[in-house]
């Protein structure tokens, strides 16, 4: 994911294995902690995790077919994609400061 600075990048990478990464990092994220998530069985977890990201491949692939509407969104993919780069930067930073640690 280091290179993806445009909406056919991206797609290209979410066609692919983008997806499954993309999508388990989110489910883990966006539901730890939350009781009903944490008590399903693991295998029901990863079964989730794989149709989620078989669905947003599906969806990424036929959005490659759709060049006319790429051409309109893809600025505001772009900004979209600067976000999240820079909200996952000051994750990283967040979790590096050596500071919370003296």
């Amino acid at each position: 994911m280091d290179n993806i600075t445009t909406v056919w990048e991206l797609l290209g990478w979410l066609a692919g294995p983008g997806s499954v990464i993309l999508v388990a990092w989110a489910i883990s994220w966006g539901c730890e902690g939350w009781d009903k998530w944490d008590n399903l069985p693991g295998k029901l977890k990863g079964l989730i995790i794989v149709l989620v990201s078989a669905v947003l491949g599906i969806i990424s692939t036929w959005l490659q077919t759709q060049p006319e509407f790429l051409d309109i969104v893809a600025p505001y993919i772009a900004t979209l994609i600067s976000i999240v780069i820079a909200w996952l930067a000051t994750q990283v930073a967040h979790k590096n400061d050596i500071d919370r640690y003296l």
